[in-house]
């Protein structure tokens, strides 16, 4: 019995310490990052440890500072969460009136793709079986795990940035020189972890106090990548009418509305001064 709760555990990327650990929905305190913090996908910095879990999103994350850069990191530890966030990203919105639709927030979104609907995006499909492998079958899972970060590298190379211009468009390279650095991994217990800086020096420059801000993160959703959602209740369907003919018809339950729609939440962040 013992063999099976700890085989579940993994399945869903719970280790005990934070199983147990009671987290508030919104980040509480201001957090100094830790000294060398390195943009790697990797949460080796936080020791696995999260200043909150957000339901709506259910998504783990901590938002920090230093005196150069905003961080963010965020972590997905169930399938339907990680599907969603590679599909449609994960956008981070500063803001100094907490407006959604106020013009001067500056909104970063990773990954972004140029299409409604990329046929080339990572594939997850076997994520489900192989998650029921952690703990028994180490050769396949880190074949997944090996397999799908270099999917990732090779795929996930654009960021969305509005309401700062850093580009000619709203695109940005991985790649680029404006100190926006972005990094997405799976673990070996398969979570999936995503890193941000963000230089404050770019919000010096569109004049945002810096002591204190608003911020929205929003898991992206099919509806916001340019694709027209219907929901047919009688035959219980969701259909997703994309570009280029990438239609797909959707089962109607819970994970695929979820999948459809984006999940946000906003929350106060005072920056760490000492």
């Amino acid at each position: 019995m013992k063999k099976v709760i700890l085989n579940i555990l993994l399945v869903f990327g719970l280790p005990w310490p934070i199983l147990a650990q009671k987290l508030p929905k919104i980040q509480e305190h201001s957090i100094k990052a830790p000294v060398n913090t390195r943009i790697d996908g990797k949460p080796t910095e936080w020791k696995d440890a999260f200043q909150a879990y957000n339901p709506k999103t259910e998504l783990y994350y901590t938002i920090s500072n230093d005196q150069d850069n905003l961080y963010l990191i965020v972590q997905a530890r169930t399938i339907d969460v990680i599907q969603k966030v590679i599909y449609g990203g994960i956008s981070f919105t500063v803001s100094t009136s907490g407006i959604k639709t106020d013009t001067s927030n500056v909104e970063i979104t990773f990954p972004a793709y140029t299409k409604g609907y990329s046929k080339w995006m990572v594939n997850l499909e076997d994520l489900k079986e192989v998650s029921k492998s952690i703990g028994e079958n180490k050769v396949l899972v880190d074949s997944f795990v090996n397999l799908r970060n270099s999917q990732i590298d090779s795929k996930l190379k654009l960021i969305g940035i509005s309401g700062i211009k850093l580009t000619n468009d709203s695109l940005l390279s991985v790649f680029n020189d404006t100190g926006v650095k972005v990094k997405s991994k799976f673990s070996s217990n398969i979570v999936y972890t995503y890193e941000l800086a963000f230089p404050l020096k770019l919000l010096d420059n569109k004049g945002i106090n810096l002591s204190e801000i608003s911020y929205n993160i929003r898991v992206n959703g099919a509806s916001t990548r340019n694709v027209v959602i219907e929901v047919d209740q009688d035959r219980k369907r969701i259909f997703v009418n994309g570009k280029n003919n990438d239609n797909y018809v959707w089962p109607l339950t819970a994970s695929y509305l979820s999948l459809a729609f984006p999940t946000e939440f906003w929350g106060q962040y005072v920056l760490f001064t000492k």
